[in-house]
């Protein structure tokens, strides 16, 4: 059967890729005292170019203690500046720091991009079910590779939970919140997702981009998964059959 896509395949090209270890949350390397004030002051310097700042918060949260890291990496996420966000988001990433997922979560809606993509990895790399809430509501990013990147992540955390509210996202009449459903299963979701979708997709009331998206997602999974268009029919036939019989038993 087709393999599907590896998460590091699907990723768009601007995503940082998650770390697969934390990193040790202590000193890393030695700074001279001039070499950590010159750090401090550049951070501090908000007319400094970002790039500037953001090497110097590179350099502070090699040489700081933990406490220090933790206060600095809160004070990157409330930078207005984009690049010290971002750099903040991958080292949080990087040592899959729970303590401040609640600073990452609302950076999943920056209006700059890079500045998102950098979130919904951390989240990624975080994982747990706060973290898969805010990959659902990421679907719904105006970015369209923030929407990709967060389809791939939710499918590397390949969670049953995450796919039966995708599923349930389908009996809502939100044409949007229904494609953007689509979008996720048809990466993610099992034969039961397939089935949901070609269902929704024939009931009334959907737009015509709607619809054939659903059909399309449901015909992308039997595809993932190998099944045929033979195999989808038996099983069909076979469900109907089984409903058929329950309903006389329960007659009987």
């Amino acid at each position: 059967s087709p393999a599907a896509p590896s998460p590091a395949a699907s990723r768009p090209a601007s995503a940082p890729a998650p770390a697969a270890t934390a990193r040790p949350t202590g000193p890393t390397r030695a700074a001279t005292p001039a070499a950590l004030a010159a750090a401090r002051s550049s951070f501090d310097n908000h007319a400094a170019p970002a790039r500037e700042r953001a090497a110097a918060l590179q350099t502070l949260l090699g040489a700081l203690e933990s406490d220090e890291q933790q206060l600095l990496l809160m004070r990157a996420l409330n930078d207005p500046t984009p690049e010290l966000q971002a750099t903040s988001l991958e080292e949080i990433g990087n040592r899959k720091d729970e303590d401040l997922i609640d600073e990452v979560i609302p950076l999943v809606e920056s209006d700059n991009e890079d500045v998102a993509l950098a979130a919904v990895s951390a989240l990624e790399a975080i994982g747990g079910p706060i973290a898969e809430q805010s990959l659902l509501a990421a679907l719904e990013s105006t970015h369209r590779a923030v929407r990709q990147y967060a389809v791939t992540s939710l499918g590397a955390l390949n969670s049953p939970v995450i796919e039966a509210q995708l599923i349930e996202m389908l009996e809502e009449d939100n044409d949007d919140r229904l494609r953007a459903a689509a979008t996720a299963l048809a990466e993610v979701g099992t034969a039961e997702a397939a089935e949901a979708l070609q269902t929704r997709s024939g009931l009334p009331g959907l737009q015509p981009e709607t619809q054939t998206q659903l059909r399309n997602a449901a015909t992308r999974i039997r595809e993932r998964l190998g099944i045929s268009a033979a195999a989808h029919e038996v099983m069909a036939e076979f469900s109907l059959s089984s409903s058929a019989d329950d309903l006389d038993l329960f007659n009987d």
